[in-house]
């Protein structure tokens, strides 16, 4: 994240800001202390100057926590062009060129409260009702586990209008031969644009189909000789196995009554063993309907994200996407702010992901959440030499555990640029008699500040 930054502060005006001894002013603070905010679990900018630690100012670029008026004010002059090349240069997919990609496209709803201006409305899955809100459309590479693109959108914006665009604009920056996108029943909310999305060259479609009464009739016409009955383990330990059946058809859709390859999966539940339709269209003409749904089942993780994001992230505190000085019933829309401080935390998950990844197997299905408990929020102390700085960990339960990890990191050699180049180097107090070093105090005077 640094180098990005540093690379758009450079190309772009609006990241520039005052002047500190590395060339860092208000912009670069402002970006470190929304992305260390939901690393850390500070729900909000306003609550930042109550934090009171070194560690957490020291690592958003000041030897204090910034002034959370000098972040709206530098937030109150960002540009798109500049939150655009950001999100560039620090999206993950260099490596993506002439490579196949599997993703899920979907929404995030954050709600507004404001009564004063008349924001667009929209539905609200999780509340089940319409209201102000804002989307925040991602993409996510279900075999990178990570979040890969985001676009901010006012609230009446829906995945079919927006889903051709921007899956043609992802294939184009990330040069991806072949996409296949799996998207909930958002999708089939206008057939034809549905239609147009599979016609479209090196997109293969998964998109879970409304449950219309008209469709819903089709399916349950199927005939019984076309359903495949699969047994699949139950997690709960001495239940049966779960029954699952699927049949592979088609629908006619749109204005043109297309056909297009229909999967239908058939489960029970109740006491009454009620049928349950969950059917896909799909123009993936040559694998097997079950293996059609096992994959389109991985978009779980997609919707995980987002619980991880409201829970632990603080994804649904972020800043407003309208425009104060519009006509209140008539307010502007500008993605530039909302677009930052949510790719800042899509950026933020990315990093836990990876961190989880590095930790023994007994971690590997850790959140968030717990992450940031067992392993960021711990005491410690800080030194500083002339070349090192050096954070002593106090003793904890699971440090075993990042051991391997800490050892991998000290020798890679990190340098911090805005605590004067100093390289990082991690320890575990108790395994040290003494650090030779200054104590941070006597380094943090006016004349001898980093920024």
């Amino acid at each position: 994240m640094r180098e990005a930054f540093g690379a758009t502060r450079r190309r772009s005006g609006s990241f520039r800001g005052s002047a500190c001894p590395d060339g860092r002013g208000d912009g670069f603070r402002s970006v470190s202390t929304h992305f260390w905010c939901a690393c850390l679990s500070v729900a909000r900018i306003f609550h930042v100057p109550d934090v009171g630690d070194l560690g957490f100012s020291l690592l958003t670029g000041g030897v204090k926590a910034a002034a959370r008026t000098t972040i709206w004010n530098w937030m109150g002059r960002l540009t798109m062009k500049a939150t655009a090349l950001f999100q560039r240069l620090t999206e993950p997919h260099p490596e993506l060129r002439g490579t196949s990609l599997m993703l899920s496209l979907d929404s995030h709803a954050v709600p507004c409260w404001t009564r004063k201006y008349a924001i667009p409305k929209g539905y609200h899955t999780c509340r089940n009702k319409h209201m102000k809100i804002e989307h925040l459309y991602y993409f996510y590479d279900m075999n990178g586990r990570c979040l890969l693109r985001l676009t901010a959108t006012p609230g009446d914006r829906e995945l079919h209008q927006l889903m051709l665009p921007e899956i043609r604009r992802l294939m184009k920056d990330t040069g991806a031969v072949r996409v296949r996108v799996l998207m909930d029943a958002a999708a089939d909310k206008d057939d034809d644009m549905l239609l147009l999305l599979m016609r479209e060259p090196g997109v293969e479609v998964l998109a879970r189909a409304v449950r219309r009464q008209k469709r819903m009739k089709e399916w349950r016409a199927i005939p019984e000789g076309q359903w495949t009955r699969y047994e699949e383990p139950n997690e709960t330990a001495g239940r049966p196995p779960n029954v699952l059946e699927v049949a592979n058809t088609v629908t006619r859709i749109g204005s043109t009554d297309e056909p297009v390859r229909t999967v239908a999966a058939r489960e029970y539940h109740g006491r009454n063993k009620k049928e349950c339709y969950h059917v896909l269209y799909t123009n993936v003409a040559n694998e097997r309907s079950i293996s059609l749904v096992q994959q389109f089942r991985q978009r779980q993780n997609h919707e995980q994200a987002y619980r991880v994001g409201v829970h632990d992230l603080s994804l649904d505190a972020i800043t407003h996407g309208y425009v104060k000085d519009s006509d209140p019933d008539r307010p502007e829309f500008d993605p530039a702010r909302v677009t930052l401080v949510g790719w800042l935390k899509a950026l933020a998950f990315n990093a836990f992901q990876a961190f989880r990844e590095l930790l023994p197997e007994s971690f590997s299905k850790m959140q968030a959440g717990s992450l940031m408990r067992h392993f960021l929020l711990r005491p410690g102390s800080l030194y500083a030499t002339a070349d090192e700085f050096i954070v002593a960990l106090d003793p904890f339960g699971n440090r075993d555990a990042l051991s391997e990890y800490v050892e991998k990191l000290n020798a890679e050699g990190h340098r911090i640029p805005w605590l004067g180049n100093r390289r990082l180097r991690i320890t575990f107090g108790d395994r040290e008699a003494g650090i030779s070093g200054s104590a941070l105090a006597s380094l943090l005077t006016p004349e001898n500040s980093w920024c």
